[in-house]
């Protein structure tokens, strides 16, 4: 019974959060706007150190060996 009262709860709300954006490109017209504002100050989530310098995914050689 809890699993179908939460089931239908997601259901009935699915529509009122799609609102927002229906589609690709937000309103028929496919304008890909957006009517709220954003933050004008931003800050640094996260960041990540990577443990060795990135390579290349193919060797450089001009050739390619299948």
């Amino acid at each position: 019974m809890r699993t179908a009262v939460v089931l239908s709860v997601v259901l009935w709300a699915s529509p009122i959060i799609a609102a927002d954006w229906p589609g690709f490109g937000g309103t028929p017209a496919r304008d890909h706007h957006a009517g709220e504002t954003l933050a004008t100050s931003l800050h640094l989530a996260w960041s990540r150190q990577a443990r060795h310098a990135p390579r290349p995914a193919w060797p450089r050689d001009g050739r390619m060996s299948f």
